[in-house]
């Protein structure tokens, strides 16, 4: 999958996924959340638990995003999902 820039582009794949899937949850585990003046910041680990083709999902993800505040509006201004590495023992550097 390609790295998606913009709005737009972020829309885009965001209808395309949820055309494709019949039911999605997202849950929640450790989170971060800090601030200082107009910029905030969190992190979480998480839980995606879907539905596609009648097939049952869930995978861990990571979850960062930092916001800045323009007027009265928090807008999130980057974000970024990661998957652990599927084979990588907790403790180890590397997958195996």
């Amino acid at each position: 999958m390609r790295k998606r820039v913009g709005l737009g582009e972020i829309e885009l794949q965001a209808q395309r996924d949820w055309l494709q899937t019949d039911r999605s949850e997202v849950r929640y585990g450790w989170m971060s959340i800090s601030a200082a003046g107009n910029v905030a910041w969190a992190a979480t680990d998480a839980t995606f638990e879907l539905s596609a083709d009648g097939q049952a999902l869930s995978f861990p993800v990571r979850i960062t995003i930092v916001l800045e505040k323009r007027g009265n509006q928090w807008l999130m201004v980057q974000s970024h999902f990661s998957f652990p590495a599927a084979d990588q023992e907790e403790g180890e550097a590397f997958p195996n």
